[in-house]
């Protein structure tokens, strides 16, 4: 894997329904061959599911998509770019998520609290932060799971200091 003369803008991968849908920007390429791209339901373990060939030499930027209409049978499906380069060399783009739970709802409740809030519609790996209505960061936590519980009064003794 080698450094392409490849310029990406920018990668990005959305729920469409029942299906995903990639859209990548190039500010310019130079001697590409094609972008592959791959799907994984567990974030290590890649496939490819398509190819989508690129302008080879271009000062200019292009603009790609791709529509996965055939998803694993898991709710979080992961996304990334294999570029290709004509003489072999690769590098992969970052990684875009995708989660297709029955609701995008994300739900915090009761309110208002007194003791503890639950948030709920989460994905794991999702940075969570509870700010103050001045702008102030109160806690920020990386969700372990679809359901958070935070405790309010130590957030309201935070809020006072």
């Amino acid at each position: 894997m080698v450094g392409l003369p490849l310029t990406p803008i920018s990668f990005t991968a959305v729920k469409q329904g029942n299906a995903a849908l990639l859209n990548w920007t190039t500010a310019s390429e130079q001697n590409t061959k094609d972008f592959i791209i791959e799907r994984s339901t567990n974030g290590n373990d890649y496939t490819q599911i398509g190819m989508v060939a690129a302008s080879t030499n271009s000062s200019v930027g292009y603009n790609y998509n791709f529509t996965d209409n055939n998803l694993a049978s898991v709710q979080t499906n992961y996304y990334r770019l294999k570029m290709e380069d004509i003489n072999g060399d690769f590098t992969y783009s970052p990684i875009q998520i995708v989660n297709f739970n029955e609701s995008d709802a994300i739900l915090v409740y009761p309110n208002p609290a007194t003791d503890n809030i639950t948030i709920t519609g989460l994905q794991a790996g999702m940075q969570l932060r509870i700010i103050v209505v001045d702008g102030r960061i109160l806690t920020t936590k990386i969700t372990t799971g679809n359901t958070e519980n935070i405790n309010v009064q130590q957030l309201a003794i935070l809020n006072n200091e």
